[in-house]
């Protein structure tokens, strides 16, 4: 079974994961709420790539294309129990395939995840915001999270520099296809071993 190549990914991956997914680890913070209601976004991710993200009871699905190509990406993730599911097809292949990790304290995609504490407020994506300070492992970000707790915007601390990783352009909040947040069948899913790192998410 072929498995997905991951260094054509890379840049795609670590947008993904370094502008809207930190573990947070502070003592005497409280933690960062998560979404209370199905809603879909489009933000503006790093090297001014565009990324749509879903939401729904808990589990969220972001698409988005590696810089450069045509090449789609869609990620699934359980923000309870910490697993993640990337598809994409295989380049060369006619066959879309699949893989899973258990993202831990290491990733949460589509949402800050852990705890942190509130640091005032601010606006995003044409909404008001409360901003919350997280220090995860890969640095520390500040994060604008609106009513029914929607991320809007991230700010991380890449390379000593402090930049905007994350901001969503526009929230539309209705309901959304529980089908759109299941594998698709026929899709082959390879499941990576425990503590396995994807190049560019450390």
């Amino acid at each position: 079974m072929p498995i997905l190549p991951l260094q054509p990914v890379r840049a795609a991956l670590t947008a993904a994961a370094v502008c809207i997914a930190f573990s947070v680890t502070i003592a005497r913070a409280e933690p960062v709420p998560l979404p209370t209601i199905d809603y879909e976004a489009n933000a503006k991710i790093s090297d001014a790539a565009e990324m749509l993200i879903r939401h729904s009871k808990g589990r969220v699905r972001v698409e988005f294309s590696i810089p450069g190509t045509n090449q789609p990406i869609i990620g699934i993730a359980d923000l309870n129990t910490k697993k993640m599911v990337m598809i994409a097809k295989i380049p060369g292949l006619d066959q879309i395939n699949a893989f899973e990790i258990d993202f831990g304290e290491d990733l949460g995609l589509g949402q800050v995840v852990g705890e942190g504490r509130r640091v005032g407020t601010s606006t995003a994506g044409g909404e008001s915001c409360t901003l919350w300070e997280i220090t995860a492992k890969t640095g520390k970000a500040t994060a604008c999270i609106g009513a029914d707790n929607i991320l809007l915007k991230t700010e991380a601390e890449i390379a000593g520099q402090r930049q905007a990783v994350f901001e969503v352009t526009k929230v539309n909040r209705r309901p959304q296809n529980p089908a759109d947040f299941e594998v698709p069948a026929g899709v082959n899913v390879v499941r990576l071993p425990k503590g396995l790192k994807i190049p560019g998410m450390q």
